[in-house]
């Protein structure tokens, strides 16, 4: 028999991908089939090839006991190494970007850390491991892992190509996953390869029957075959019980054989489990209630065992293939002489656990609370029983259960969190703590299942003792957000009304009143900035707001941001100073509780072309990236997606907005991916990557249902671009009816009016046109804003009559935006007055700003202006260059950031922690850095700079 019986194949898959990983590239395999069917073995194989390849080979394997343990997979992989590994080589692996993960290791260390610093540390950790060499990982029975480590390998795997590491995962088929939205993201990622082993043939089966029993007759094998189906597993247990109770491999046979097999394990499992004594069927049903990996000490004590009988009784099962030992780890203690014991496969565990009555499975795990609670076990080990053991109003085990909550919030884990807190409420809390527990839960879930968090705060809400007139403004607030993110504005309304009435008579008059109330006065405003047809309602208190003077709090930023926010939907300029106002100390930054009102205020900003707006954007993601959750994350990317659209630089807004698509996938809480989509698809479209931007709109289709105006706005721009007219307008027409249910006038934050001009300009409607644009222009002109104000006054200038006034108004734009921060407006109001200049008869005139917009679009990696400006410079007697543009001009913002870091003396895995990306992105940028400033290393990097500082000076 061969020791992989017909798995040739796949022991081939597995060899070609670690040749494929000592080269350099790294991946990830799933190896997916039903139970028994061989994926453990096939990890094994897989574990032997990568050993002996000599590489670096971590293991995990997940179970049902476990999946409740917050990073248990992932310290599974990594805790032998770190307890193993020399000093000097733990700060090697700790350096850097992996520092914040320390703390998942660290019982010791009390600071909160955000998701993002925990998932980037950890991928910092493997990128620390890989530099010593390749790495493969190896996790079975992914369907059991924890959910902060299904998170892990959600972020890990998209950036397996720039790991040195391979990913290899088993999956059995038809069992629920711990997380399933997570469990998606990574089995149905395209960098995910997929093995399906499967059942043995008749001859496969026949050489292992044949192994076992020589003289087997052709009738017992093929009885054997037909009853497991070739499955491995159940083969091998039939073989096993067909030992144990003596049955012959003789045709006679053959029906006993078949009855057995569709018992499957279960039925073969009891059949081996009746023959041992009640010492080793106790110790049995102890170890499938600890799960693998439990000591034999303690197996033995929740059997209620000696240490001698506890001996015996594992060697009995040990005999007969059901449980077997780890190696031995100490001499000292006889019940310590394993250093666990398992089951031989996760089916026999579940056939031991499943014969227990529903009864004694609870009361064993509530013994084994209580064995646990007496050895000082970690809270997260006492209360993963706790969720199996019978409620009985325990203090103690409420306590624990809100310590082991608590710890796993701490590491960034509040799914975790939210499963002990419902235990919790379940035993129930002693007298008096049932609300805090309850707005511990609230709290847990308001990350990542708003629907359960939006109940838990309306439990919260009616409960007899949120008496504070403090506790119950917080309370109202956060269910009033919860509220306008689920879409349901009315029982919203309902909410904020009433607690607005409460704040005016029981809130005393300190300044943490005052604050808290600003807050609830904020949250109606929230709501009232998406579409919603109780908007005149939610801003009935907007004139009254805006006379409040300034506070100085959370409560009174968040409400100046909003307050703001509404007044630049409507094109108020004084909408800036207020937000100004509001983030000029930072108080909102670093702090989840407030990323949404903070982004309503850098949006204001960013609208006003304000040169702080990117420099408090790049400080709030510095803090998040360093301690803020994932949400946050998300939130930061969407507005410097929109903020690098401002400016006109394509590439970077489409990696922002692919950024906050991937966080949102990952946590799980994907709120803001209207507005994600529709910034990637415009910055796509920028590039003439057409097909690219429909795929990105595809998901938000129909956008007549949006909660927003912009993917409508992108959609008309697109179909534009195909040179769709009719259907451009129509989707403008879309556009400006949901941006009138919101309020916006604002040509800074909606194109519809410029986008419909167009359409019907290129359809002959001229007239139509024209009224389109010059209400735009009065908008533009009262918001005095150089971007919207340069946009109207060329757009007007395109579909305006005459050579006098069409060229007044380009040279208008022009003169508008040669000095503010969007680049690439600037470079259209360049070549439309280049061509206009044309058109007038003065094509030499008209060279200037063509060329000039030409390098512009460049930077811009605008292609389709580009392009366009190439025709027109060719039709004015030019000759443009094709080639790409060179030089310092030419570098991107995140190229500049590299060069400059590089010029610092940064290497490239300091620059690439410094960027919060990987090595080899820094070596992409390095190389397009080379290659436009046509240098070939850091040293004749340097020796440019430097140059071209002395040339400043000069």
């Amino acid at each position: 028999m061969t020791h992989l019986l017909e798995r040739s194949a796949e022991a081939k898959e597995f060899a070609e991908m670690i040749a494929r990983l000592r080269h350099g590239s790294g991946g990830a395999l799933l190896v997916e089939g039903k139970a028994g069917v061989g994926k453990s073995r096939l990890l094994s194989e897989m574990r032997a090839q990568g050993t002996d390849a000599g590489l670096r080979v971590l293991s995990a394997r997940a179970s049902q006991m476990e999946s409740a343990f917050t990073f248990g997979i992932v310290r599974q992989l990594f805790e032998p190494l770190l307890m193993t590994a020399m000093v000097s080589e733990r700060g090697e692996l700790w350096s850097g970007a992996a520092e914040p993960a320390k703390k998942i290791f660290s019982t010791d260390q009390k600071s909160t850390i955000g998701e993002f610093a925990v998932l980037h540390g950890l991928l910092w950790l493997t990128l620390n491991l890989c530099e010593a060499g390749p790495v493969v990982l190896l996790i079975d029975d992914l369907q059991w892992c924890d959910e902060p480590s299904l998170r892990f390998l959600a972020y890990l795997i998209p950036r397996l190509g720039e790991v040195n590491a391979l990913l290899v995962t088993t999956r059995r088929s038809g069992e629920p996953a711990t997380d399933e939205h997570l469990m998606l993201q990574i089995v149905g990622h395209p960098d995910v390869a997929v093995l399906a082993p499967q059942p043995l043939s008749a001859a496969g089966t026949a050489a292992l029957v044949q192994d076992a029993f020589p003289e087997a007759e052709d009738t017992f094998v093929e009885a054997c075959h037909q009853a497991t189906q070739g499955n491995p597993l159940l083969l091998r247990e039939l073989i096993r019980t067909a030992k144990a109770l003596g049955i012959a491999p003789t045709a006679p046979s053959a029906p006993q054989v078949i009855e057995l097999g569709p018992h499957a394990v279960g039925r073969l499992v009891s059949a081996r489990l009746d023959r041992v004594s009640p010492a080793a069927q106790a110790l049995a049903h102890a170890v499938a209630v600890l799960g693998d990996g439990a000591s034999l000490g303690t197996a033995g004590a929740l059997a209620g065992q000696s240490a001698d009988t506890s001996l015996g009784a594992l060697e009995d099962l040990e005999r007969l293939d059901l449980l077997h030992p780890d190696l031995p780890t100490t001499q000292e203690d006889p019940t310590a002489r394993m250093g666990g014991v398992g089951f031989v496969h996760p089916l026999v565990r579940t056939a031991v656990y499943s014969a227990l009555p529903r009864g004694e499975q609870a009361a064993i795990h509530g013994r084994a609370a209580q064995l646990l609670i007496a050895a000082d076990a970690s809270a997260d080990q006492i209360a993963a029983h706790l969720l199996h053991a019978p409620a009985h109003g325990d203090s103690l085990a409420t306590a624990i259960l809100r310590q082991a909550a608590s710890e796993s919030l701490r590491l960034g884990s509040p799914a975790a969190a939210c499963t002990y807190l419902r235990r919790a409420l379940e035993e129930p809390p002693p007298e008096g703590q049932e609300l805090a527990v309850l707005l511990d839960l609230a709290h847990a879930a308001l990350p990542i299942d708003l629907s359960a968090a939006a109940a838990h705060l309306s439990r919260a809400w009616k409960h007899p003792r949120l008496t504070d007139p403090l506790q119950r403004a917080h309370v109202a607030a956060l269910l009033g957000e919860t509220y306008h993110y689920l879409q349901q504005p009315q029982q919203a309304a309902v909410i904020l009304d009433a607690a607005l009435d409460e704040a005016e008579t029981s809130l005393p008059g300190t300044s943490e009143a005052e604050d808290i109330k600003r807050q609830v006065e904020a949250i109606p405003l929230l709501i009232a900035g998406g579409r919603t047809p109780h908007r005149a309602a939610l801003t009935a208190r907007l004139p009254a707001l805006r006379l409040l003077s300034p506070h100085a709090s959370l409560g009174g930023y968040t409400l100046d941001c909003v307050i703001a926010f509404h007044d630049a939907l409507a094109g108020d300029p004084a909408a800036v100073p207020r937000a100004r106002r509001a983030l000029t100390d930072r108080l909102l930054f670093g702090r989840e509780d407030a990323a949404g009102t903070l982004a309503l205020g850098l949006t204001v900003l960013l609208l006003a072309d304000d040169a702080t707006a990117m420099t408090h954007l790049d400080h709030a993601l510095d803090l998040a990236r360093r301690q803020g959750s994932l949400r946050t994350m998300t939130t930061l990317h969407t507005s410097r997606a929109l903020g690098w659209l401002e400016r006109g630089q394509l590439t970077e807004a489409e990696q922002e907005a692919e950024a906050a698509l991937d966080t949102a996938r990952t946590s799980g809480v994907p709120v803001l991916n209207f507005w994600n989509a529709a910034f990637l698809a415009e910055a796509l479209i920028g590039q003439g990557r057409l097909d690219e931007a429909e795929k990105a709109l595809h998901p938000l289709l129909p956008y007549t249902q949006a909660p927003i105006h912009l993917p409508a706005d992108v959609q008309a721009h697109l179909l534009r671009a195909r040179r769709r007219y009719p259907e451009a307008f129509d989707a403008a027409q879309t556009a400006a009816r949901i941006a009138d249910d919101i309020g916006i006038t604002n040509p800074a934050y909606t194109t519809w009016r410029s986008e419909a001009a167009l359409a019907l300009y290129c359809m002959g409607h001229t007239r139509q046109a024209q009224e389109f644009a010059d209400e735009e222009l009065a908008l533009a002109q009262q918001w005095n804003a150089p971007r919207a104000l340069g946009r109207a006054l060329r757009i007007t200038g395109i579909v305006h009559p005459g050579p006098t006034r069409r060229l007044e108004n380009f040279h208008q734009a022009v003169d508008v935006l040669c000095t503010s921060p969007a680049r690439l407006e600037y470079a259209h109001a360049l070549t439309d007055l280049g061509t206009a200049l044309r058109h007038a008869g003065r094509p030499k005139d008209g060279r200037t700003p063509l060329r000039q917009a030409l390098d512009l679009a460049a930077q811009c990696q605008a292609s389709r202006l580009a392009e366009h400006i190439r025709a027109e410079l060719l039709a004015a007697g030019a000759r443009p260059r094709r080639t790409a543009l060179t030089g310092p001009t030419a570098l991107t913002p995140s190229e500049q950031r590299v060069a400059n870091l590089a010029v610092q003396g940064a290497t490239n895995r300091e620059i690439a922690q410094l960027l919060f990306v990987t090595p080899k992105t820094v070596e992409v940028h390095l190389s397009s850095i080379y290659r436009k400033l046509s240098i070939t290393n850091r040293k004749e990097l340097n020796k440019l700079s430097l140059e071209t500082t002395q040339n400043e000076k000069l």
